[in-house]
């Protein structure tokens, strides 16, 4: 998957639901990628400090 900021920050970032947030990016590669790897014995997942928002 592939992303790309298209907008300026937001000034009420903190109060947006996790989906309009950019962070959401992580959440949403990691369930597209579930599906795309189904049947892989193992999978190693790299991902930069901003992805630690949630328990995978």
């Amino acid at each position: 998957m592939s992303w790309q900021r298209t907008s300026e920050s937001r000034e009420n970032y903190k109060s947006l639901p996790i989906e309009e947030k950019e962070s959401y990016r992580w959440l949403e590669t990691a369930l597209n990628s579930k599906k795309s790897l189904s049947m892989a014995s193992k999978i190693t997942i790299i991902a930069d400090r901003e992805s630690d928002i949630y328990e995978e």
